[in-house]
């Protein structure tokens, strides 16, 4: 999900890579919960190793891939401390399932 956002400049489309994905395999309220949270995570991770690698082999620039790829943007996008309760971007079951019951 955290790639096809950065693609995308989007974060509504991690909605749609969850409704392909549980099409086949339900996904428990729990893990619902830790998306955005595990999203985030690794969105800093990316970020923060590309910016210690370019830092000690500046020539290694596909390191900074997920920077290039406005990762910081993005990541304030997700983190927003109070999304519009009626247009919640990050709210990937509601995104997911209103794209299900349209296909």
């Amino acid at each position: 999900m955290t790639y096809i956002m950065l693609l995308t400049g989007d974060p509504r489309s991690g909605g749609y890579v969850l409704a392909g994905y549980t099409v086949t395999r339900r996904l428990p309220d729990e893990e619902y919960r830790l998306l955005k949270t595990l999203i985030s995570s690794r969105l800093v991770q990316s970020l923060t190793l590309g910016a210690y690698t370019i830092d000690q082999d500046p020539k290694n620039t596909y390191v900074t891939s997920t920077e290039r790829a406005n990762g910081w943007e993005l990541l304030k996008k997700i983190r927003k401390s109070k999304p519009d309760p009626d247009d919640d971007p990050t709210n990937w079951k509601a995104i997911a399932n209103e794209f299900l019951t349209r296909s």
